[in-house]
């Protein structure tokens, strides 16, 4: 699952993790993943935005793994800023 490479950064404390479960659902061959909670995406700070890697940006690394494995990813959030803002995200970066 070369993908999962491109979220290996020293910000992101949350890689291991991902990666563990996400080998292991691959092993498994599982394809469907449910996450309560989305990622809440970049932060804003005056003229610029900037990746809030402190939630792990789970929302982009399962969307992939999903693609990758041609399954599904089924998101909720009880902030609909929050939905609106990964649908846009991942519209934009071509992720299903």
């Amino acid at each position: 699952m070369f993908f999962l490479n491109k979220y290996n950064i020293p910000k992101n404390i949350r890689f291991d993790s991902f990666k563990f479960a996400l080998e292991e659902a691959f092993r498994r061959n599982l394809k469907i993943i449910v996450e309560t909670g989305v990622a809440r995406g970049k932060q804003k700070f005056l003229f610029f935005s900037k990746a809030n890697w402190k939630d792990g940006m789970s929302t982009l690394v399962f969307s992939e793994y999903a693609c990758y494995v041609d399954g599904h990813l089924y998101a909720c959030d009880i902030n609909p800023t929050s939905i609106k803002m990964q649908k846009n995200l991942l519209i934009n970066l071509k992720i299903k």
